[in-house]
């Protein structure tokens, strides 16, 4: 899911960042695991920021940490190798903020000790600030590059979807997550293009609702195995996570209200239902 966690550098008065949250929302929206960045990777050091993630997930079974890195990263912490060093204390993969202040090159040259390790420890890139479509194509000359790399592509939007279909259909090691992906039919079209297995459930927490993103999910035109595949598989297959680790709610504390649940289990509304950001034409 890769909820951002820990005090950013402003915090915002309207998102909670603290984990004990997230845990929380997790158990109301019967989320049973998560991917955990710390925001002092983005805002102040992403040496310190990994290394309080790491902490946070040793601490709470339901959270796996990912680490924020860059191309130069074992020259400015002085460590022989700070990819395996991370790996080696669990990380479950890289995050790589392209087009920030620190992350500045998708050449292959570039990011090649990167990859390699990621690589060695079969474990995925993931590729965050794609919000353009040119730069959604520059991951194709890194993807081509290491063929053996899982890609996962975070928080592309309906505004480079035709670009980002481009991108999965020439390479079969890209997949995205529907963090911010809600093009129309985009999990059916998956489905019949490219493989369910390319689409990973995402919400950005706290910027979005963990249960609108799994009604998302609940809504598609998909079998119940593809939904559980977009839910959690593809993630534990790609992050090396074991499925029996992720231990289920008690039903008998189940939060969700009648019309909550009936959205979580992808059934009919029973109450009238008035979208408000429906898309018409006036006349």
């Amino acid at each position: 899911m890769c909820a951002r966690v820990g005090r950013p550098a402003i915090p915002n008065p309207d998102y909670p960042y603290e984990h004990s949250v997230l845990l929380e929302d997790m158990e109301y929206a019967r989320i049973h695991g998560a991917s955990i960045i710390h925001n002092c990777s983005y805002d102040y050091s992403f040496d310190c920021g990994n290394e309080m993630a790491i902490d946070i997930a040793n601490k709470n079974k339901r959270l796996f940490p990912l680490a924020l890195v860059t191309s130069t990263a074992s020259l400015e912490t002085k460590k022989e190798n700070y990819y395996n060093y991370l790996l080696d204390k669990g990380v479950k993969g890289f995050i790589y903020n392209y087009g920030s202040a620190i992350c500045t090159t998708l050449n292959p040259k570039h990011l090649s000790k990167m990859c390699e390790s990621l690589i060695n420890y079969k474990k995925p890139l993931i590729i965050s600030g794609l919000v353009t479509n040119d730069n959604i194509l520059k991951v194709e000359e890194l993807a081509s590059a290491y063929k053996e790399l899982p890609i996962i592509l975070k928080g592309t939007s309906w505004g480079i979807t035709r670009n980002l279909m481009h991108v999965l259909d020439n390479n079969e090691n890209v997949y995205y997550d529907i963090t911010s992906q809600h093009s129309n039919n985009m999990l059916e079209i998956t489905k019949e293009h490219f493989g369910i297995h390319r689409a990973l459930y995402g919400t950005a927490w706290p910027e979005k609702s963990m249960g609108t993103m799994k009604c998302f999910i609940e809504y598609a035109d998909l079998s119940e195995e593809e939904k559980n595949m977009v839910a959690y598989k593809n993630a534990c297959r790609l992050y090396g996570i074991d499925e029996e680790d992720l231990e289920l709610y008690d039903e008998d504390n189940c939060m969700l209200d009648e019309i909550a649940k009936e959205a979580d289990e992808g059934k009919p509304i029973s109450v009238p239902v008035i979208d408000s950001h429906a898309h018409v034409k006036g006349t």
